[in-house]
């Protein structure tokens, strides 16, 4: 799966950065970095594998199993970039058991334990932070039609497809088409930033939706079932609407329009990744992206980590040659006695 266009720059930052102990070769070529990067997942996954209890294969959200865990995201943001690295049976077997914990009313599972209890807000088991998440339903979509390309398994997606359907459906969306978090009954909106209360019109998780939408509406007329032409008008909503998020000032896109009406970093990327800015958004996006954050905001936290670093080996210094002197003051003193 190729990496997103605008995030090559940041791949490639942190494909080097993550090489410990070494220093990454002057000529080494973004491939060897990305081939570095893939071997680091695949041993990764290896060493987060695991056994369901019908016997498929899972992948745990840590080695450890200190969550003993599977995430609908996790799961999303693994077969989306490293699908290469799973082999079509075993991505099957993790569906179908996210799948089962669907809700009746359509919700989608945020994880499912080992056990096969699903649950549904990020939080305690027994104590959720909301009654859901929003990002659920279009992340195991997405995977879903993945799955079904990769494969050909139409059948499967036949099968399935209802269910879909309704987790799309159970997704709370504005009449402009974006995804919508109430006020009055807010929700998770996207769980790795499931501690930040966001409302109203939200970015990343209706361009999500908007992603989801449009791998459903190509499975649909693959698979000859369900509303392609559905799916296609609720993408079209989205690429039309998502414009009320943008700040003209600065070029970025809002997290939201209610609480958290920030610069959301990855939510303007995943904008321009999907083809939803104009020329004149992504021109000023990009330029925000790569002037603003990258070399103005990321630069000073570098120049600042570099002075901390220099101020503790200062420190550090300052208190050995305290301790060298102590000793030489003692030695001295032992010798004049």
């Amino acid at each position: 799966m190729p990496i997103p266009k605008v995030l090559l720059p940041l791949f490639a930052l942190a494909a080097n950065a993550l090489v410990t102990g070494q220093e990454a070769s002057r000529n080494s070529s973004f491939a060897d970095n990305a081939e570095w990067m893939r071997q680091r997942v695949a041993g990764l996954m290896e060493s987060n594998r695991g056994t369901l209890p019908n016997g498929k294969t899972a992948f745990y959200a840590d080695a450890l199993r200190h969550y003993n865990l599977i995430f609908t995201r996790g799961f999303g943001y693994i077969y989306a970039f490293a699908d290469d690295l799973i082999a079509p049976e075993d991505a099957k077997g993790f569906l179908e058991y996210l799948l089962a914990g669907q809700r009746a009313d359509g919700c989608m599972p945020d994880r499912v334990n080992s056990k096969g209890k699903a649950i549904y807000s990020p939080g305690g088991e027994n104590r959720p932070l909301a009654d859901h998440a929003l990002d659920n339903g279009p992340f195991l979509a997405s995977a879903v039609c993945r799955y079904v390309a990769n494969s050909g398994d139409l059948e499967f997606f036949r099968q399935h497809e209802n269910a879909f359907r309704r987790g799309m459906d159970f997704v709370n969306r504005a009449d402009n088409g974006l995804v919508y978090n109430d006020p009055d009954n807010p929700q998770c909106v996207y769980g790795f930033t499931d501690i930040i209360k966001k409302t109203g019109h939200l970015l990343f998780t209706s361009v999500l939706y908007y992603e989801a939408c449009q791998d459903l509406e190509t499975a649909c007329r693959a698979a000859g079932v369900g509303d392609a032409d559905e799916y296609a008008r609720r993408a079209q909503l989205i690429k039309d609407n998502v414009g009320i998020l943008w700040d003209k000032r600065t070029g970025a896109f809002w997290a939201a329009d209610g609480l958290c009406k920030q610069w959301d970093i990855w939510g303007t990327a995943f904008v321009i990744h999907n083809g939803l800015a104009t020329p004149e958004q992504e021109t000023a996006a990009l330029d925000f992206l790569v002037n603003t954050y990258v070399v103005e905001r990321l630069g000073k936290q570098i120049t600042l980590a570099q002075v901390r670093r220099n101020k503790l080996g200062d420190a550090r210094n300052l208190l050995v040659n305290e301790a060298l002197q102590g000793a030489r003051t003692v030695k001295l003193y032992a010798w004049e006695g």
